[in-house]
């Protein structure tokens, strides 16, 4: 996408979210294939604001238990279930 021509469809997509608005698949697919990362940075900050109004900002931490392979019945779809009668298990 040329320079100019993917500044112009960055400063629409930047209206389209100040204002509110829904973004299209085509704005999505621009927002993709956009080389300028600070732009699109600046654009979801924006988003961010529009939809939140403070600097606050908020992560989910996600937490995986692992599991042993030592389970009481065992499971064909589970890569972790072994029997006793497995070593490493």
């Amino acid at each position: 996408m040329a320079v100019a021509a993917q500044q112009g469809a960055l400063d629409r997509i930047r209206e389209k979210v100040e204002a509110d608005e829904r973004l299209s698949f085509e704005d999505g697919v621009t927002l993709m294939e956009s080389d300028d990362l600070l732009q699109r940075g600046a654009l979801a900050d924006s988003a961010r604001r529009v939809r939140g109004g403070t600097d606050d900002v908020f992560f989910v931490q996600n937490l995986y238990q692992n599991q042993t392979s030592g389970w009481r019945v065992k499971c064909k779809f589970c890569v972790l279930a072994g029997t006793q009668k497995q070593g490493d298990a």
